[in-house]
């Protein structure tokens, strides 16, 4: 039912390439055949995004064997590279419960993200990118902080894992949002806006590897201070957005991180605190309380920022600035 849905929401009839979607006697796992294996998915790199094949209209359906229930179940849902799908996200999908991988890049994806999709518990990868989504990337998605608490170390904001059921905040529940997520790439949608949610970090903070916001050029806003609490983060992209601020010198709690990405926004401010915190030797290997291998920023010549007017950070350890 929920593929069948999809198929709809996504006005299948004028897809390119339909595959065996709604095929009689033939099931659901076996509407389009698997692009990719398990060991092909790499979920530590951006380079299995669908739409880098060139030319292509790609599918990757996945489909393993549920033991508890005797049955197939879909694990991966990845659609890419200019298939005509024109429509909006289910809510639905979120009863995909054995979802593992899901992907939707480089067609007409319209509406926004629905937020019922942080119950799939066992996606490790969410990418959406070069779609047509719409409005703010919504709190909702990666939780509604009702309580905060504070801890005594580098006054990091960690929530409670509770969620409020009404308004008025007199019954709530332990919940999780996204708990087994690895890899977020939400970028190249230019029509989504508005501030990155702090819950974002406050509910990922174990789990998450590789987060990629870049190129929504529309995305504006600070860096939420709570982004230190991603202990688990390697690879950070925030470039080509219209992010404001300092970069927030809780990143120094970042320890697992190797490649961050500022360049092209209005940020400002000094990163010389994550230039002190790798504290590099003379042949160039960290030893501090961060190892990042690649830092880029709007580092450039200040003279020429000046008489250009655009903005500027001191970055005396990126690897290119620009």
């Amino acid at each position: 039912y929920i593929m069948a849905l999809l198929y709809y929401s996504f006005d299948g009839n004028g897809w390119t390439e339909r595959w065996n979607f709604l095929t009689p006697g033939i099931h659901e796992c076996d509407w389009a055949s698997p692009l990719l294996s398990d060991t092909d998915l790499d979920t530590n790199s951006t380079d299995n995004v669908l739409d880098d094949v060139e030319g292509a209209i790609v599918m990757n359906l996945n489909c393993s064997d549920d033991f508890s229930g005797g049955m197939q179940v879909i694990t991966h849902l990845e659609f890419g590279a200019r298939n005509r799908m024109d429509g909006t996200i289910p809510t639905e999908l979120h009863h995909l419960s054995q979802l593992q991988s899901l992907q939707f890049s480089n067609n007409r994806i319209r509406g926004t993200i629905p937020s019922q999709l942080h119950n799939l518990s066992r996606l490790t990868r969410l990418i959406v990118s070069k779609t047509q989504i719409t409005g703010i990337l919504s709190p909702n998605l990666f939780g509604t902080i009702p309580i905060e608490t504070e801890t005594q170390a580098n006054n990091i904001t960690s929530p409670t894992s509770m969620l409020s059921l009404n308004n008025n905040l007199s019954e709530i529940i332990p919940t999780s949002f996204f708990p087994a997520l690895e890899e977020l790439v939400i970028s190249e949608n230019v029509n989504l806006e508005g501030p990155i949610p702090s819950t974002l970090s406050q509910h990922l903070s174990s789990t998450l590897k590789d987060l990629d916001l870049s190129k929504n050029t529309n995305l504006d806003g600070t860096i939420p201070f709570t982004f230190g609490a991603l202990t688990e983060l390697k690879l950070l992209y925030l470039h080509d957005t219209k992010l404001t601020g300092t970069v927030p010198e809780s990143f120094v709690n970042l320890t697992s991180l190797e490649l961050l990405e500022l360049h092209n926004n209005a940020l400002t401010g000094s990163l010389e605190f994550l230039c002190d915190a790798a504290e590099y030797n003379d042949a160039g290997i960290g030893f501090g309380s961060v190892d990042i291998q690649e830092m880029t920023a709007d580092c450039s010549l200040k003279s020429r920022v000046e008489l250009f007017g655009w903005s500027w950070q001191q970055c005396t350890c990126c690897t290119y600035c620009y």
